[in-house]
């Protein structure tokens, strides 16, 4: 277990299993998984990633617009 339990949508009895086994471990353990959580959101969700993330959208629907506004132009 890294970072914590990945339930299925709409599966009350499979979320009630993950909370069940979490209340199960050590404080040490809930704590150890929530410092490897936290981790892992920092590392990819930096204001610098979240940026790229959002550039490489806008670059990808210029991209699509410029393509189709050439195509339109060259038919």
């Amino acid at each position: 277990l890294a970072t914590g339990w990945l339930v299925p949508p709409d599966d009350a009895a499979a979320l009630a299993d993950a909370m069940t086994a979490t209340l199960a471990l050590s404080l040490a353990d809930r704590a150890a998984i929530g410092d490897r959580a936290r981790a892992f959101v920092i590392s990819r969700f930096t204001t610098a990633e979240l940026q790229r993330q959002t550039l490489a959208v806008y670059d990808q629907l210029i991209g699509s617009a410029l393509e189709a506004a050439f195509v339109r132009g060259h038919r």
